[in-house]
């Protein structure tokens, strides 16, 4: 996780890999499609951008993705926006879909968004950012993602 924030620790943008595997001896395999496409490096992903009420999604599942990451960073004195602008990259990482990776790419977007409630857009409640804010959203995601070990 890589983390750009203000002076006073406000969290302004994250990057965040993740990677995921299936247990040993487990049945669950990542099956689904890079649709839609997005090319990225060398691999093509699914792609998803979207704005969601992540201090909403903490509270609502307690020990899971948002409330972890929170807590980690809140412990390491981050203050975290209620609400993230999105973008999301998911593949399949081997030809037995046993592996996956994400990379989100978030935005604090309290400023933006600072009571508009979150719902209804789309089955998980989130925004779907489409045309020009998508596209903004994504070169924004690959020039962090270039800078990322850059000094």
């Amino acid at each position: 996780m890589f983390v750009h924030a203000d002076p006073n620790k406000r969290i302004e943008r994250l990057v965040i890999f993740q990677f995921e595997s299936v247990r040993p001896g487990g049945k669950f395999k990542f099956v689904y499609p890079s649709k839609p496409p997005y090319a990225f490096g060398s691999a093509v992903y699914r792609v998803g951008t979207y704005v969601y009420d992540d201090a909403r999604e903490a509270e609502a599942a307690p020990g899971r993705e948002s409330d972890v990451t929170r807590k980690v960073l809140v412990k390491s004195g981050y203050i975290v926006p209620h609400v993230f602008r999105t973008a999301r990259l998911a593949r399949v990482s081997d030809p037995g879909g046993t592996t996956e990776v994400i990379i989100f790419y978030l935005e604090n977007a309290d400023a933006a968004y600072p009571s508009t409630p979150l719902h209804g857009a789309d089955s998980d409640g989130d925004l779907v950012l489409r045309g020009q804010d998508a596209e903004s959203l994504l070169r924004r995601l690959s020039s962090a993602i270039s800078a990322v070990g850059q000094p």
